[in-house]
């Protein structure tokens, strides 16, 4: 009996050792191996940190050159000191890798298009379809053609090199105990890295900014509601277009090297095609970015300001990763981007920089003819033979892999077919990325990290091919200027705008225009250069461009910068954090008067009479405006949702302006009732939706202050991990507010530098240092950036220069 008893327990034990060391699937969540996970040495217990992260003090390489110093000061920035650029890059590899090293490496999944290797067996066929997108888009070709860039040039190769030997050097020294606890909860262990995953990081950047497109939405749409309509809609250049980057009336010369068009191009806007949605988020209007740089005349000390603030996705771990780099050739300070080398945004001892999205469209999208084999395709009446490609994807939890079949033509690749559509369309549309074009962005960041003045700063930004940049600079012998950037092409009118006919080769694009015939300027008479992902200019430039612009950021930059004088920081950081809604400021006199007699009565039309159009945390007035704009926005453009093909919603100032100048419009009514609504109808019934939800919102939460009506949160990028995430920030601000904070978008790092004879610079970004959540590193920063404060930012001298602030040093030698 007791042999009995005895095996019965040796077998549990055997059960449960191997049950509890295992992920297991329950209700189609995987759960991670609870044996490991809860193990108090080496499971979750062993990343909670009481005081300061846990790193090595003393680090040696075969790798390094010389010694290295690292000071991690109060609020754990890394200053590195080396007397070697090489070993600089070295170290930044393993200092961010110590920090970010999960965040790194599931960057790089999903810009691979491997994301189902990790959480197949868990999200199954979404996961599955997103990376299928992932590698069609082309970002793992357009990497890998990056590496060939760098390889190709000895000082790049040696950069990135350096950086993939940090980081692996710290992979290397992890025990399983050491893995960030995401490896931990999803139950696997880092790879090595390469470089092609720094490529891959920066491409993934590049898609985060044009992932969207509006070519194949704009010709479905023009075929359901006519071109008349797409033109008032969505205009190119509205005619009343103010405030673009270059001002207006701006003299443009052509580039000299391109030659005149001959042919004429087809861009044949009945083309019927169909694609049903789109896998990828669909970027919120109104979000993307600012900067500015104000001349000496406008200050009050006479040294220029420059002011950054990009806007992304909210997340956790932060997307920047703030540090100082001194060498005997450069001394920088800004932050980096996890998995990539050099300062993205920052500042030098000469010099400060930095960038908005450009938001031009930098894809193209043919239809393409195949035969009935798929493997040859038309073109000029000649038939090519197509590249097929077979891709392989491995899926956590099944046995065997999923082969998808990619076909390249000329044009690009195929990335809407039958295969990859909710449909039953047989179309091919090929899409042609400016992004896949062989490259080298990072050395435009390496260069711009060692820039003394404006030369090298414009010599800096021919590297740049994509996305379009705006690239804000100011140096310290008074030059301030800006400059859009990227792989940009004399397009003919209309190009690119819809898809195009991918059996006529004239459609493709050819020859680039030269960076010295782009968009920009130097020391303009009115004191000021500004970008917030406006039009890049008016309606004479040269050559064709379209994309989705914004209109009221810029407007309100603008009039504030013109209006200040004897600026100062703190002015500065007033304007970044400007809560001003221009939207509703031009929106209300159209609607309010509109309104029945009983809605004007509303205790909400009270409060919007006497708002002052601050979106700030405490006020209720703007959940209003925004309860009642939002479904002014619905009920007008209900029509476009109705069809299951791509469609895309107006921007709000064209909506604003097609209110005035045609109140008529058949837009206005409802198609699903017999009665023939107009806009007065439409709006007093959006008016009424409105009520009833913000009369629920209030009956929840007690009251309708904006901070608590928009949510913005911060989330770890596995939103399902709920306790590493923030929720219910209380901040103001909203799309299209130069405090551009939405519930999931905002400002991902706020930068203001005075370029005086000893720089002053501040900053702050939405999250801390560190990627562990058990670390007090990883939210410390967010009360402060929703405070609308900043820190100052600390440049050490030297090594020794500590002045109480440094908590940790480390040393790295050969």
């Amino acid at each position: 009996m007791k042999l009995i008893k005895l095996i019965l327990v040796s077998s549990l034990t055997v059960a449960l050792l191997y049950l509890f060391n295992r992920v297991m699937v329950v209700n189609n969540n995987a759960l991670p191996p609870l044996g490991k996970i809860l193990d108090p040495v080496n499971g979750f217990w062993a990343n909670a940190e009481k005081d300061i992260p846990r790193l090595k003090k003393a680090i040696r390489s075969d790798k390094l050159k010389g010694e290295v110093t690292v000071k991690y000061d109060e609020r754990w920035v890394p200053h590195i000191f080396t007397t070697d650029t090489r070993d600089a890059y070295f170290v930044q590899g393993y200092v961010t890798a110590a920090h970010r090293l999960w965040q790194m490496e599931f960057q790089t999944h999903a810009a691979s298009g491997r994301l189902s290797e990790i959480l197949y067996h868990s999200l199954g066929d979404k996961v599955l379809k997103n990376d299928r997108f992932m590698r069609r888009n082309g970002l793992l070709r357009s990497a890998q053609a990056t590496v060939e860039a760098f390889e190709s040039d000895p000082e790049a190769n040696m950069i990135v090199t350096a950086y993939t030997e940090g980081v692996n050097a710290y992979i290397e020294s992890l025990s399983y105990k050491d893995y960030p606890v995401e490896y931990k909860l999803l139950d696997y262990k880092p790879e090595k890295w390469s470089k092609l995953k720094c490529a891959l990081l920066l491409k993934y950047m590049a898609h985060m900014l044009t992932g969207e497109s509006e070519d194949v939405a704009l010709s479905n749409q023009v075929n359901r509601f006519g071109m008349d309509f797409v033109n008032l809609f969505y205009p190119d250049f509205p005619s009343d277009l103010s405030d673009p980057i270059i001002p207006a009336g701006t003299v443009y010369e052509k580039d000299p090297g391109i030659a005149a068009k001959t042919d004429t191009l087809s861009t044949d806007t009945s083309m019927q095609v169909s694609a049903s949605m789109s896998p990828f988020e669909k970027l919120p209007e109104g979000l993307g970015s600012n900067n500015w740089a104000v001349a000496g005349s406008k200050t009050a000390t006479g040294a220029p300001i420059l002011c950054n603030d990009p806007h992304l996705q909210l997340n956790f771990p932060s997307i920047w990763f703030e540090m100082q780099i001194t060498t005997p050739d450069y001394n920088v300070y800004g932050v980096t981007l996890p998995g990539a080398p050099a300062v993205i945004i920052g500042f030098n001892d000469y010099i400060s920089w930095g960038v908005t999205n450009g938001t031009r469209e930098v894809k193209d999208w043919y239809k393409v003819q195949f035969n009935d084999t798929r493997t040859e395709y038309l073109v000029d009446g000649v038939w090519e033979k197509a590249i097929i490609q077979k891709d392989t994807f491995y899926l956590r939890g099944e046995k065997e892999p999923f082969i998808d079949e990619i076909i390249h033509t000329r044009f690009g690749t195929v990335v809407f077919d039958q295969g990859m559509k909710d449909d039953n369309s047989s179309d091919n549309l090929v899409c042609r990325w400016i992004a896949e074009e062989v490259s080298n962005e990072m050395f435009t960041f390496v260069k711009l990290n060692r820039a003394r003045n404006y030369e090298d700063y414009a010599n800096a930004l021919k590297h740049f091919n994509c996305p379009a940049q705006n690239f804000v600079f100011a140096s310290k012998t008074g030059d301030i200027a800006i400059w859009q950037q990227g792989g940009l092409y004399p397009f003919e009118k209309g190009q690119g705008r819809f898809v195009q006919d991918g059996s006529l080769s004239q459609n493709l694009w050819t020859e680039k225009i030269n960076p010295d015939y782009t968009p920009h300027i130097k020391n303009p008479e009115r004191g000021f250069v500004s970008s917030a992902n406006q039009h890049p200019t008016d309606a004479a430039y040269p050559y064709y461009y379209n994309g989705r612009f914004e209109y009221f950021r810029n407007r309100r930059i603008n009039a504030e910068l013109t209006r200040l004088s004897n600026i100062s920081i703190k002015d500065m950081m007033t304007l970044q954090n400007d809560n001003y809604n221009l939207i509703a400021a031009e929106a209300l006199p159209v609607i309010l008067p509109y309104l029945n007699e009983k809605a004007k009565k509303s205790e909400y039309t009270a409060l919007l009479n006497t708002w002052n159009f601050f979106n700030d945390a405490g006020q209720e007035a703007p959940s209003v405006f925004q309860a009642w704009w939002d479904q002014v926005m619905e009920m007008m453009f209900e029509e476009l949702k109705e069809s299951e093909k791509e469609y895309i919603i107006p921007q709000q100032y064209n909506v604003i302006r097609a209110m005035k100048t045609h109140p008529d419009h058949v837009i206005y009514d409802d198609v699903r009732t017999p009665k023939k609504e107009n806009l007065s109808d439409m709006i007093n019934l959006a008016f009424v939706n409105a009520t009833a939800e913000l009369d629920s919102v209030k009956a929840v939460k007690g009251n309708l202050q904006w901070a608590n009506y928009k949510e913005t949160s911060v989330q770890h990028l596995l939103f399902t991990l709920k306790p590493f995430s923030r929720f219910n920030i209380p901040i103001g601000g909203g799309k299209s507010i130069v405090n551009a904070c939405a519930d999931r978008w905002g400002p991902s790092w706020r930068m203001v530098v005075s370029l005086e004879k000893e720089t002053k610079a501040y900053g702050v970004y939405p999250g801390g240092q560190s990627g562990n959540p058990g670390s007090r590193f990883y939210d410390n920063m967010i009360n402060t950036w929703a405070a609308g404060e900043y820190y100052e930012l600390w440049v050490m001298k030297s090594e020794n220069d500590e002045k109480g602030k440094v908590l940790f040093s480390q040393m790295f030698f050969n």
